[in-house]
């Protein structure tokens, strides 16, 4: 593989970096020109009906405000009922059928894969129109104690955006990737690493070694820069309702989105300012005339709003040390990541934390996508790397009810106390096998597996039946997805496995998208490709009508009339639009050209356009092909409306 590519799939934003070993040894942010590959991860559904993402998306946030989400990757792998509906207002969340909770954009209503999905889609266009060729298998960062579900569900919006995903790769481990490259690393160090992104604070302890980079712990908690903008949000709502007199003001869509931006613009500004101004006009309007929200937001207030937030990210690093079995002195360097670490507050309480000042080094340089991009290349075998060692990065636990003989006639299984099946430091990939055996008529057994630290996260019941005993083994892959598989039979006996509340997206419903997605993606293949056909016969046609005039004494007697019948038969394949029949046409005139005529008469027909083709190299735009994954049209095809509850148990 030439290149490889690392996607940086981020809360509030996404950034592409790639790795080609022609142009050195490092991975850089793929560019376009001047400007940077890094797109909103905001995902709307316009007034025309269609789902777009990026900047587009973004644009639409105060213009259609219940039909723009800024944020879906907050939503991907959530249950219904775990969700405050009222952080998500004006949207309008829904339960669906398997208890997941999924988002009403316009008339319709998306599983937070699909809007992943597009946005992999319009990322995956651009790409590929700067690569000139078909995006290659890529590595996606997540932050480390992402859950089973969400895991599933971003290698599903993946499948549906026709990427290949070759790891999901913790965002700390991949910056932890690039600092061992470009970090003029002294002794072998040991790192912590703070990540606050938009989503989630991730504080991770990892070890760098002269030919390996291996994580020893890492803690995550749903804090993010998304939760100090609300903090902030909900004060400046506060003081609009003062100043607009009007108590109902933050149920106005439109003054809430308004609100929110100036409230993240505020806090990115008081990252380096003491105070900023903040003035919205025109945010309401009542008899006496139109209402102006003009405020002024102090550092101080800022980290009175925030200080609980940051307390617990400071509680992470410090369950994240003692996890890692490494002294705080044994540390060599903290190191913040992330926009969200810009915050002065943070910065002086995970030093205090920690006893030594953090580097800032990497919080603007894009460390995990570029780590990402590496990590493809030394999946790909294009790049001689350090092997990385990851860890599961969340507990996980079985809570048997064992089976008694009676438990056939009614009586209660005997439940078992909760049991460790993977600590949070187990390395990755992972395998373990539970034998089970049956007393009597009843199940094999009868059990739970959640994950997670303090408030587990249910993975499902699970009833294993069969007899007399069976070897359940459950499997981490690589990316951190739980597996489980058992003997399918045993002296005769079948054994089966039944899952109940596990949620995600029916396989049925994934396989339609996907083909559904991969059915479009053809057929606008076959028009761009009857298009260019058609095009070039016609300047073919034209160019070759004149040649049969001006230069015919120069082409042999029976070319010369088998050239005519050509043309003749490009014009009536152009005139009836078959793709198969231009290609035919084109095909039998490219032979001849090829064949039969001499070189001057081959250029004349061919024109310049195509005797000089554009220059090679990586940022040469490809003719047409890219402009395939373009169009979103995952809110076409499956009804998913189908799937989600008519109550719209919604804020």
């Amino acid at each position: 593989m030439a290149q490889a590519i690392g996607i940086d799939l981020g809360t509030s934003e996404l950034r592409a970096a790639i790795f080609d070993r022609s142009v050195g040894e490092r991975a850089t942010i793929l560019r376009q020109g001047k400007r940077e590959v890094r797109m909103p991860a905001a995902v709307a559904v316009d007034a025309g009906g269609h789902l777009v993402a990026g900047d587009r998306a973004r644009r639409l946030l105060i213009t259609r405000p219940r039909a723009t989400i800024a944020a879906p990757l907050g939503l991907v792998g959530r249950r219904f009922d775990e969700l405050d509906a009222d952080a998500w207002a004006p949207l309008t969340l829904v339960r669906d059928a398997r208890g997941d909770a999924r988002v009403r954009l316009g008339e319709r209503v998306f599983a937070p894969a699909q809007l992943i999905a597009a946005q992999l889609l319009t990322l995956r266009a651009e790409i590929e129109a700067i690569l000139g060729e078909r995006l290659p298998p890529v590595t996606l960062t997540i932050h480390a104690g992402l859950r089973d579900a969400t895991r599933r569900a971003i290698r599903d919006a993946a499948a549906i955006a026709g990427i290949e995903v070759l790891r999901l790769l913790p965002a700390t481990t991949a910056a932890a990737l690039t600092i061992h490259a470009e970090g003029n690393l002294v002794d072998e160090p040991t790192l912590a690493l703070c990540d606050l992104g938009g989503g989630a604070f991730t504080a991770a302890i990892v070890e760098l070694r002269e030919g390996s980079v291996e994580a020893l712990a890492s803690v995550s908690v749903d804090i993010g820069g998304r939760d100090v903008d609300r903090a902030l949000a909900d004060h400046l709502t506060v003081e609009a309702a003062r100043a607009c007199d009007n108590e109902g003001i933050g149920d106005d869509p439109v003054a809430r989105v308004r609100i929110r931006d100036a409230a993240e613009k505020a806090k990115i500004a008081l990252s380096s300012e003491r105070e900023r101004p903040v003035h919205l006009p025109f945010l309401s309007a009542d008899e006496a005339g139109p209402k102006h929200l003009a405020a002024r937001l102090t550092q101080g207030k800022l980290e009175a709003l925030a200080g609980n937030l940051v307390e617990r990210c400071a509680d992470a690093l410090g369950r994240a040390l003692a996890a890692s079995g490494r002294p705080a002195d044994a540390i060599a360097d903290l190191v913040l990541l992330g926009r969200g670490a810009e915050l002065p507050l943070l910065q002086d309480r995970l030093e205090a934390a920690l006893r030594r000042p953090p580097t800032l080094r990497w919080i603007g340089a894009d460390p995990a996508a570029r780590g990402a991009a590496r990590m493809a290349a030394i999946l790909a075998g294009d790049l001689d790397g350090p092997s990385v060692h990851e860890i599961v990065g969340r507990p996980i636990t079985i809570e048997r009810e064992e089976a008694t003989g009676a438990a056939s006639e009614g009586e209660e299984a005997a439940p078992v106390g909760p049991e460790l099946l993977f600590p949070a430091t187990a390395a990755l990939p992972a395998s373990r096998t539970e034998l089970f055996e049956a007393v009597g008529d009843g199940p094999t057994a009868h059990f739970h597996l959640s994950e997670g630290e303090r408030a587990r996260s249910p993975l499902g019941e699970h009833i294993l039946r069969g007899r007399p005993a069976i070897d359940l083994t459950f499997n981490l892959d690589a990316d951190g997805v739980l597996e489980l598989s058992f003997r399918e039979t045993f002296r005769g006996q079948e054994a089966t496995l039944e899952v109940i509340g596990r949620g995600g997206m029916p396989a049925e419903e994934l396989a339609a998208l996907v083909e559904h997605q991969r059915a479009v993606e053809e057929a606008l293949a076959r028009q761009l490709r009857t298009q260019e056909l058609t095009l070039r016969l016609q300047g073919r046609g034209e160019r070759g009508q004149r040649v049969l005039v001006e230069l015919a004494e120069g082409i042999p007697e029976g070319t010369r009339e088998r050239l005519a019948a050509l043309l003749q038969a490009a014009q009536d394949a152009v005139v009836a639009g078959s793709l198969e029949a231009l290609e035919s046409a084109d095909a039998e005139l490219e032979a001849l050209l090829g064949e039969a005529l001499p070189p001057a008469i081959q250029q004349a027909i061919r024109g310049v356009s195509e005797a000089s083709p554009p220059p090679p190299g990586p940022t040469r735009p490809r003719e047409r092909p890219a402009r395939i994954a373009a169009p979103i049209v995952v809110d076409e095809g499956a009804d998913t409306d189908a799937d989600a509850e008519a109550s719209d148990d919604a804020g």
